[in-house]
């Protein structure tokens, strides 16, 4: 990546937010069209530079990142969601928990797209009916 990825969501974190979710919307779906092992990669330091900010500015971030997941086309997002849950799972359960806790405190700022992501999002994160 051109940009060192914590220098890149720190400036992201000084943005407005039409301007924020602009620039991670085009940094998502270039995430989406990478092989999965680069994918997954490059998602991994973008979570971790999330880590290195402040809670509001990682509140902002995950509005915009959220919004811009909702404006991508069905299988991007489904192979950035598929990503970023395995992610999650690799980084255990007290950050996979951290995660939904932020983003159901999020829900009530996120537009009715934005929100059926995260539905979705948490449905694969439950799993299928019945447990497994």
């Amino acid at each position: 990546m051109a940009m060192d990825m914590r220098s890149m969501v720190k400036a992201l974190a000084t943005l407005d937010e039409e301007s924020r979710r602009t620039m991670m919307r085009e940094r998502l779906a270039q995430f989406a069209s990478l092989p999965d092992a680069e994918r997954s990669a490059a998602m991994r330091q973008m979570m971790e530079a999330l880590g290195t900010l402040g809670r509001d500015d990682v509140k902002k971030l995950v509005v915009s990142r959220t919004e811009a997941l909702g404006e991508l086309p069905d299988p991007a997002r489904a192979a950035l969601l598929r990503t970023h849950l395995g992610l999650l799972s690799q980084a255990g359960p007290e950050q996979a928990k951290a995660e939904m806790d932020l983003v159901r405190e999020i829900m009530p700022q996120l537009s009715p797209t934005a929100q059926q992501a995260v539905q979705q999002m948490m449905q694969l994160m439950a799993g299928p009916p019945g447990g497994s």
